[in-house]
């Protein structure tokens, strides 16, 4: 568990067999299709695809569950929209891209 303000996050930690040597990367996971499922979810396998692919080259990788999945539990904090109304290719033009 790694602590954040309100509480602590469910993360599994993946290191290098030689240790690591590069920047940590943090791989967050997808949200199921029900709430209800939200429960079950698990943090990706150190011996799944992308996690061994960092390994290789040096990096540790954490595998977070955000608040209200698997291990972490809580409430569920988060929207699946960014809030942005700006959905165009025009957004460099407004100053965000």
């Amino acid at each position: 568990m790694v602590p954040v303000e309100g509480g602590r996050i469910f993360t599994r930690l993946c290191l290098p067999a030689a240790g690591a040597t590069d920047a940590l990367v943090l791989i967050n996971h997808g949200t199921p299709a029900r709430a209800e499922l939200r429960a079950s979810v698990t943090p990706a396998a150190c011996s799944s695809e992308a996690v061994r692919w960092f390994l290789a080259r040096g990096h540790a990788v954490g595998l977070p569950l955000r608040r209200g999945y698997g291990e972490t539990g809580g409430v569920y904090m988060e929207g699946n929209a960014c809030g942005c109304l700006l959905y165009t290719s025009d957004a460099a033009d407004e100053g965000l891209g």
